[in-house]
């Protein structure tokens, strides 16, 4: 009798570790290309997907041309509940796929998260954009990962990881 039982087990622990997805708690949205208006990451290990839920449809997105520089684009997510939330900003962004490293300058792209009112900027990570479609339709969709430093205290690290956005402008 006891041999079923600890066979099961070891199937339910076997089948638990081999799943992709949680099996409580959020998951993060799939990857894609499409404006499925979706933003979300694993941050230090959780997952954190935007949440507004006063104003759910400004809790992501993206603008094209902001600010005075043609080809500029800010994607940001936010969540009203935590004060947390993201902001990516490209200048001269190319039609096309392309890779950004991100490293400890403050330049083209500049990215930042934001947690309980402290500032990260992004260090040593990539963001890729795969798809940019300016026309109507107008989204864009990317990836990325990389480790946040506070900005008033570089002891204070975030690893960001599996980050994949595909937002409307």
């Amino acid at each position: 009798m006891k041999t079923p039982i600890l066979l099961m087990a070891a199937l339910l622990i076997l089948l638990m570790n081999a799943c992709d997805r949680p099996l409580f708690g959020p998951n993060l949205p799939r990857e894609t290309q499409e404006g499925a208006n979706t933003f979300g990451c694993r941050v230090d290990g959780e997952v954190w997907l935007p949440n507004n839920p006063v104003f759910p449809y400004i809790s992501r997105g993206a603008s094209y041309g902001y600010g005075s520089i043609r080809g500029t684009v800010r994607v940001f997510a936010n969540n009203e509940d935590r004060v947390d939330g993201f902001d990516f900003y490209l200048e001269k962004l190319v039609f096309g796929p392309s890779r950004f490293v991100l490293s400890d300058t403050l330049q083209n792209p500049l990215v930042g998260y934001q947690k309980n009112g402290e500032i990260y900027w992004a260090q040593n990570g990539e963001l890729a954009i795969t798809h940019l479609d300016t026309t109507q339709a107008g989204f864009i969709s990317g990836t990325f990962w990389f480790k946040a430093v506070n900005r008033t205290d570089s002891t204070d690290t975030i690893h960001l990881t599996d980050g994949r956005f595909d937002v409307r402008f």
